[in-house]
């Protein structure tokens, strides 16, 4: 099987292209279609399908499929940076968390926003490649491997556990983040009524303030570290 976006070749279980975001279930279907109908060069001849089950299969999933999310929960680059740095990577939980519960509204889903946030290393991928799939649905021309997003991630995310100084590699843990923001913000832009929150909330300016503080607190310490 292979994508019908870029071409890639894909696993026979996979639903998503490994290399673009595309959601395969649709080109699956014109596979089972054309083979069902028997298109042989113009020929109006049934073929006899071996794989029956699998089919059958593939055309209950998408006909189960509901509708999805169209747009996400996205502010500008540099305020997303800015707050990450600020609470040290916190921000980016509270980021996952709204993105997660923007897309259980808008599908009537039953997932678990909260606990998806808390355990963003193992639902990072499927939010990146919803990201992709939604913006170059509506023409957004770049792209990213969600799968080398989700590497480097989850290894800025662990750096955070060796030893200081190094231990502050760890920082740049939204940098990953960044192309599927950048898809968010395309797709919202598209969307009508879809917004990108671009000013400080209240909330948003006493966490940065906070995160101030504790910076100059760290970096008081540090200095204090080096002259040992």
């Amino acid at each position: 099987m292979y994508c019908h976006e870029c071409g890639l070749k894909q696993p026979d279980v996979a639903f998503y292209c490994y290399k673009c975001g595309t959601r395969l279930t649709v080109a699956r279907i014109e596979e089972t279609k054309r083979a069902v109908n028997g298109h042989d060069d113009g020929n109006n001849t049934v073929a006899v399908m071996t794989n029956a089950p699998e089919i059958m299969a593939v055309q209950s999933d998408v006909q189960g499929t509901k509708k999805e999310a169209d747009h996400f929960y996205v502010l500008p680059p540099g305020k997303f940076i800015a707050l990450s740095f600020l609470t040290f990577g916190l921000y980016e939980i509270f980021w996952f968390a709204k993105n997660w519960t923007v897309i259980r509204d808008q599908e009537r889903s039953k997932i678990h926003p909260i606990l998806r946030a808390l355990f963003s290393i193992f639902f990072f991928s499927e939010l990146a490649a919803r990201a992709l799939r939604v913006a170059r649905s509506k023409g957004y021309e770049k792209t990213y491997s969600y799968i080398w997003l989700t590497i480097a991630f989850i290894a800025l995310n662990f750096t955070y556990s060796i030893p200081r100084p190094a231990s502050i590699i760890g920082l740049t843990s939204a940098l990953p983040l960044l192309p599927v923001l950048n898809a968010m913000m395309f797709a919202n832009g598209q969307k009508k009524g879809a917004k990108i929150n671009k000013q400080f909330s209240t909330g948003e300016i006493v966490v940065a303030i906070i995160g101030a503080i504790v910076w100059l607190g760290v970096v008081a310490n540090f200095v204090e570290y080096l002259s040992e």
